[in-house]
């Protein structure tokens, strides 16, 4: 039996290892993302306003696709890009607020 319960461990703990790696990547490519919404950030004054209803629909949609075909729910991957739609905008506003302030203070 205790054999049997060590076998189980063992297992258990080699998926672990697999999700805490996985876990890892997925913060690196938000972390990416983030670097690329910056991008855009600095590029939106010139082109628009920080959010666009039309692309954030587009994005939301496309994750809920993503979602099912990876054997996820649709309002999962909706609600997740919601939520890092609305991070992501935030911190762009407060980039575009912080950019106007300094070359308000510059002139």
């Amino acid at each position: 039996m205790q054999e049997d319960n060590q076998f189980w461990k063992e297992q258990l703990a080699d998926i672990r290892v697999s999700i805490d790696a996985l876990d890892t990547e997925i913060i690196r490519l938000l972390g990416e993302r983030g670097k690329l919404v910056h991008k855009v950030g600095e590029l939106k004054p010139h082109v628009g306003a920080v959010r666009v209803p039309e692309r954030e629909r587009q994005v939301v949609e496309r994750a809920a696709r993503l979602a099912e075909e990876n054997g996820l729910d649709a309002d999962f991957g909706r609600d997740l890009y919601h939520f890092l739609l609305n991070y992501y905008a935030t911190r762009e506003e407060q980039q575009v607020l912080e950019r106007t302030r300094l070359e308000a203070s510059a002139n």
